[in-house]
């Protein structure tokens, strides 16, 4: 019996001292960024055992001195490795015990270097230009735009999207539509090579206002033929998109309008900005069964041409003035539904035309059109205008903004 308890205890003591020689001395983690890692040395202290060397090895390159440095941490049994630089290093400890036993131990560290990334958008360009250091991508309220993480190897990313209306995350990539005017931020979290290496990169992204696309009318009721302009409070628009709600449309920032038919229309106005973003407005007008006449014909002509000019008003009594150098050769009179003029080498001129007694409700503004300038062509100085020259008339549609359809030719 008494050998039997005597060969257990020879047992156990065997088995413990295994044991210990198994148990490692340094502990840590195996995979790190570069940087600074804590790891813990066991059975080092004054009780037990006593630290004979600690140093690291370079395994790529065992003669470097300036990647990778370990200090032990005094009176603790803590140790501090430092890794600059990417690779595989390997830690050595070597410590004697109170029995007079020597061990050594060793742990392999593989360095990786932390995710270094950017977050760009699909469209670089912002509003007015390139997005640049510091400044935030601005877009419209509704604008969708995809975002992707650019820069070296990594395995995972992980999105957090704010002041978004929706956003569909998808690997390196994010997809997103933006909400109101304001702020909205995108953050990429990103895990590098290895489980322990984590970057972050942010991206900042103004939310502009739609753009105010009010605009003013000098009245809300006018007469049929009368030409007015509506004009927008807001003049720093990129494009100005009219509708009259007559089949009539414009791209002018004021443009010139009129109506041949009395009813009641809507004015529509869409304004964008730099961004694409817009705004709209609209205003009813009603226009009067009250008539002005209408001139028929307007042109740029050539000096010393005559040019007639006439009047489908059903009126009793017309009253032509002629601004300008132009000198009256025919018509005009209080009866004349015409009236031809020669306009000289003045280099603009007006007509002014007043009716009477007509058999329509004449509208009671002013009762007179003045039309913009004629232009006069001359020809280039030591040359002549080619004998037989016409210039051609045709109607027009609006009155403050002519179509040039006359010409002049030189003569050799």
């Amino acid at each position: 019996m008494k050998n039997i308890l005597f060969t257990l205890l020879l047992l156990i003591i065997y088995i413990t001292q295994s044991i210990a020689q198994d148990k490692p001395i340094i502990v840590g983690p195996s995979e790190v960024c570069i940087g600074c890692e804590t790891y813990q040395l066991n059975e080092i202290s004054p009780n037990q055992a006593q630290l004979e060397a600690l140093y690291i090895v370079n395994n790529f390159n065992p003669n470097d001195t300036f990647c990778a440095t370990i200090q032990n941490g005094q009176g603790s049994n803590a140790t501090y490795a430092c890794f600059f630089c990417p690779g595989q290093y390997t830690i050595h400890v070597i410590a004697s015990f109170p029995n007079g036993e020597t061990r050594s131990d060793s742990l392999l560290v593989n360095v990786f270097d932390p995710p270094i990334f950017s977050i760009e958008p699909s469209d670089s360009l912002s509003c007015g230009g390139r997005v640049g250091n510091g400044e935030c991508q601005k877009v419209c309220p509704g604008f969708t735009e995809t975002y992707t993480v650019i820069g070296n190897i990594f395995s995972n990313v992980e999105w957090s999207v704010t002041g978004a209306q929706s956003y569909t995350p998808q690997g390196n990539q994010v997809t997103v539509t933006w909400g109101e005017s304001g702020f909205g931020y995108l953050n990429a979290f990103v895990q590098g090579l290895g489980q322990t290496c984590f970057g972050e990169a942010g991206y900042c992204v103004e939310v502009k206002n739609d753009f105010a696309a009010n605009f003013t009318l000098p009245g809300n009721q006018f007469c049929a033929n009368e030409t007015f302009s509506p004009n927008p409070e807001n003049l720093e628009g990129t494009r100005y998109e009219w509708d009259f709600g007559n089949g009539e449309t414009s791209n002018d920032i004021v443009p010139v309008i009129s109506y041949d038919q009395a009813g009641t229309y809507t004015i529509n106005l869409k304004v964008y900005n730099e961004c694409g973003c817009f705004g709209t407005f609209s205003k009813e007008v009603t226009i009067k069964s009250l008539y002005l006449p209408q001139i028929d014909c307007k042109s740029t002509i050539c000096e010393n041409t005559k040019m007639s000019y006439s009047t489908s008003a059903s009126c009793g009594k017309f009253y032509w003035k002629i601004v300008g150098d132009g000198t009256l050769v025919e018509g005009g009179g209080i009866n004349d539904k015409s009236i031809t003029i020669d306009w000289g080498t003045a280099p603009v001129g007006y007509i002014e035309l007043e009716v009477a007694d007509c058999t329509y409700d004449q509208c009671p503004k002013k009762p007179f059109l003045k039309f913009p300038s004629y232009q006069i062509l001359q020809p280039s100085p030591g040359r002549q205008w080619h004998a037989g020259t016409i210039p051609v008339c045709t109607p027009f549609r609006n009155m403050l903004q002519p179509l040039i359809i006359g010409w002049c030719r030189e003569a050799v």
